[in-house]
């Protein structure tokens, strides 16, 4: 019956490995034929184009190739200026590269492409190709064909986005703008290198990436706000707003995956059903695998949100009698225990991914977390409130400037504890999943052991009540 099950679900995901790989195999020999001299490739930029340093990079869904009809996409890098926006309709000359993978400190030879640091290669070839962007251009000649030419949606929404920044930037300083964005929509370009970096070592990037915890406040915050209205007007009105909210940052997998969960957890109300978020998690990132297979193995945002997801249901319960110690005041044993969780459950991942883990996370996270759904609150103020008048934004970024200060004092504190990042250099494949097998034997254990203290539990009680209904007398 199980094989029946598995067989069943896993056609769907082999059926879309192959379409995608018979797509992109496609595409690869088309673009062959141009590797080596300048081609003119003609599409449409379909993300928000990002600054780095003195260039932007946007990906293009292409059209054509040297008027031969392609259908894949191309991470574009040109100069800052001028600058291109999201529709934009392209002409670009130049050569396509395949990508290359790398090491982590990016300082590898040109022959070996590992990491001196580590002995980690980032498999930069795959994270593309998940996204079906084969090919790289580099310094193009480029020419606007038309604007306006993608999502009228998706455009409006990245233009009130913008006008959004425009407002936090206007009264909130650097680093502090910067963290603000990060927090709210995910943008992370302006903090750094030295501060990403901090961020990182202190075990608090997910912040400014926004991780499942940050949409789970968005989710909520929507909720509340949408309260006053019928249940049902509500609930729909907030799956909308969680659906656009996606959309405007970009759609990537932690946040299609938390959304999907929370759109889950609305259709439930709106059904009257009991919503189990154990299935609900396993459902989603069931269908986005189907949607896209790749991501389970060169997606490091779905894997790690999925872990974290995972430990937190899984170890959360486990966790509560050795911190019972905790005080449960406000909620802080539950605090304690979910941040650990999480923390376990994503370590080995890290380890073998990255090749180090922050020793300090579980602590900055502690102290950090819990001011969160206020300083998104306030940075919401400080860039909304200016649409209605300046007073409010100024009023609201004081609020904002003490909550990201004190975010940033704490991440430059622990990155600088000595020894604050473990760096293990071997870490293979085998022993990253001998982990999660030590982990699954604990749980078991303890899940088995919990059972058998319930059923002794409920022996006793039927022991008592027939001892109890023998010595009643007769009616």
């Amino acid at each position: 019956m199980y094989g029946v099950i598995l067989v069943c679900l896993g056609m769907p995901v082999l059926v879309r490995v192959h379409q995608l790989s018979a797509r992109q195999e496609g595409v690869r020999n088309i673009v062959e034929a141009h590797r080596h001299e300048r081609a003119t490739i003609v599409g449409i930029i379909d993300t928000e184009p990002t600054v780095q340093g003195a260039s932007q990079n946007f990906t293009v869904h292409v059209e054509s190739v040297d008027n031969t009809p392609v259908d894949t996409r191309v991470l574009a890098t040109v100069k800052l200026y001028p600058r291109y926006s999201y529709g934009d309709e392209l002409s670009l000359t130049g050569k396509l590269t395949p990508p290359r993978n790398f090491g982590n400190d990016q300082s590898s030879s040109a022959g070996s492409n590992v990491s001196a640091a580590s002995g980690r290669v980032f498999d930069y070839v795959h994270y593309l190709s998940k996204d079906g962007v084969l090919f790289l251009l580099k310094s193009p000649t480029v020419e606007v064909l038309a604007t306006g030419q993608g999502s009228f949606i998706m455009a409006e929404l990245l233009r009130l986005k913008q006008a959004f920044l425009t407002n936090i930037y206007s009264v909130l300083g650097e680093p502090h703008a910067a963290l603000a964005a990060g927090l709210v929509i995910g943008e992370k370009a302006g903090l750094g290198k030295d501060l990403i970096n901090d961020f990182r070592r202190s075990g608090l990037i997910h912040i400014v990436v926004l991780s499942g915890y940050s949409i789970t406040i968005v989710a909520t915050a929507i909720r509340a706000l949408l309260s006053f209205l019928p249940r049902a007007v509500g609930l729909v009105l907030g799956g909308i707003g969680m659906v656009l909210f996606s959309v405007l940052v970009g759609g990537g997998a932690t946040v299609v995956r938390s959304c999907s969960m929370a759109l889950l957890a609305i259709f439930a109300q709106l059904m009257y059903r009991d919503y189990s978020a154990m299935r609900a998690l396993f459902i989603t990132g069931y269908l986005m695998i189907v949607q896209n297979p790749y991501i389970v193995l060169y997606d490091p945002s779905f894997q790690i949100s999925f872990l974290a997801t995972l430990g937190l249901m899984l170890f959360s319960k486990p966790l509560e009698n050795p911190f019972r110690f905790v005080p449960e005041t406000l909620g802080m044993r539950g605090f304690v225990t979910s941040t650990f969780a999480t923390q376990i459950a994503v370590f080995p991942l890290l380890i073998y991914m990255m090749g180090n883990a922050s020793l300090v996370g579980v602590f900055a996270n502690l102290l950090v977390l819990p001011i969160i759904p206020l300083t998104m609150l306030a940075v919401f103020l400080t860039g909304a409130g200016a649409f209605i008048s300046i007073y409010i934004s100024i009023f609201a970024s004081a609020f904002s400037y003490a909550f990201l200060g004190y975010t940033i004092k704490l991440v430059q504190f622990f990155s600088h504890i000595p020894f604050a990042v473990v760096n293990i250099k071997t870490y293979p494949l085998w022993m990253m999943w001998s982990t999660y097998f030590i982990y699954a034997i604990i749980f078991f254990c303890f899940k088995f052991k919990k059972i058998k203290k319930e059923r002794k539990v409920a022996q006793v009680e039927i022991i008592e009540l027939q001892q109890n209904s023998s010595r009643s007398p007769p009616s």
